[in-house]
């Protein structure tokens, strides 16, 4: 029977903490974007890699699907593929906040209208976020290649800003979102003792 967390007085890890992220988020836009997407949604799939310290780095996948202000043209896609760089800090009986900034290379459909050279757009898509992280749960120990892993289920927020470089005029702009995600977190453990 796995153990709770909770269960042990002393857990001693020997590798990094890795983070898998599943979400959703409502994107906002401005600039001559929200001229040409009036509302949308978008899902992403991060992989994060933090350090004992906190810090870490990782990458991920953001899709995001953009409703027309004319009515008459089709949806709009945006893709973006990020790097990530932020940091965790320590949790507390309130949860876990973290920060991040987000460097990303954009594609789109959204083009100039009357352009009949690109087919496709693509820009830098810089963003930062800010995320709380709400445990579900005391977590569990398991194994993993026959060696003691931890792991913990979060639900986790997330509030993010965006600016869209794009080589065509008519999608750039910035990008304000609110998402919710599932987190995954596991931890390779070294040594561990149960409570008595």
């Amino acid at each position: 029977m796995m153990k709770k967390l909770s269960d042990f007085s002393e857990i001693t890890y020997r590798g990094p903490r890795y983070d898998m992220i599943l979400g959703v988020f409502n994107p906002g836009f401005n600039g001559n974007l929200g001229k040409v997407i009036s509302k949308g949604w978008g899902a992403k799939f991060d992989f994060m890699i933090y350090g004992n310290k906190g810090w870490g780095g990782g990458f991920g996948t953001s899709i995001v699907i953009g409703k027309p202000s004319d009515f008459r043209d089709r949806n709009h896609i945006i893709t973006l593929f990020n790097g990530m760089i932020g940091k965790v800090f320590r949790e507390t009986k309130m949860g876990q906040f973290g920060l991040q900034v987000e460097p990303a290379f954009g594609i789109t459909d959204i083009v100039d209208p009357g352009n009949d050279v690109k087919f496709i757009g693509l820009g830098f898509c810089p963003g930062v976020s800010a995320i709380y992280m709400l445990s579900l749960g005391p977590g569990r120990m398991s194994r993993q290649y026959f060696l003691p892993t931890s792991y913990k289920h979060y639900l986790s927020f997330h509030v993010g800003i965006r600016s869209m470089l794009f080589n065509t005029a008519t999608a750039s702009g910035t990008v304000a979102d609110v998402g919710i995600s599932y987190r995954l977190v596991t931890r390779p453990v070294a040594n561990y003792k149960l409570k008595e």
